[in-house]
């Protein structure tokens, strides 16, 4: 049988729900959370790689490998959740006067990373886009499907709803 195992690196974008980090922190930044709560100490660090990406790289693997054999679908960029919410700020227009940090909260691995070298060799993949437009397609979609008040009242809930 023909297969592909990805192994796929924080996919974040368009229709994701607020228990992933990305969403979780747009969420926060459109409801003006203040003091804006990070789960963890905010040094934690991933490689966020764009839904679009994602899906054009297992599309690839799909495409060209055959033996069950895995590859890595993600980004080679290191990005701290502090420094995501910092972008998330700056594209909203919205900087609380506080930031707390909640480490009774689950965080994952510290950090993770992506090795792409054999992407690149087998599939001549690796992600197109920029954390920053990803981010922003992100966030435009968020704003246009979600109302402030709505999510305002119901957010707690959101952030751990699995």
């Amino acid at each position: 049988m023909r297969s592909v195992a990805c192994r796929l690196f924080t996919a974040y974008g368009e229709r994701e729900n607020e228990t992933h980090a990305v969403i979780a922190l747009i969420a926060k930044a459109f409801v003006r959370m203040d003091p804006y709560e990070i789960w963890g100490d905010g040094q934690q660090d991933r490689n966020f790689t764009y839904v679009g990406d994602i899906v054009d790289g297992m599309i690839r693997a799909a495409e060209t490998v055959d033996d069950a054999s895995s590859v890595n679908i993600g980004c080679a960029e290191h990005i701290k959740i502090i420094d995501v919410a910092r972008r998330i700020f700056a594209e909203i227009g919205f900087t609380p006067q506080a930031i707390g940090f909640d480490t009774t909260k689950p965080v994952g691995v510290f950090s993770q990373a992506a090795d792409l070298g054999r992407a690149r060799e087998l599939l001549g993949w690796e992600p197109k886009t920029s954390f920053r437009d990803g981010l922003y397609k992100t966030m435009e979609w968020y704003a246009a499907t979600h109302q402030r008040e709505e999510v305002s009242g119901i957010l707690e809930k959101m952030l751990t709803a699995r």
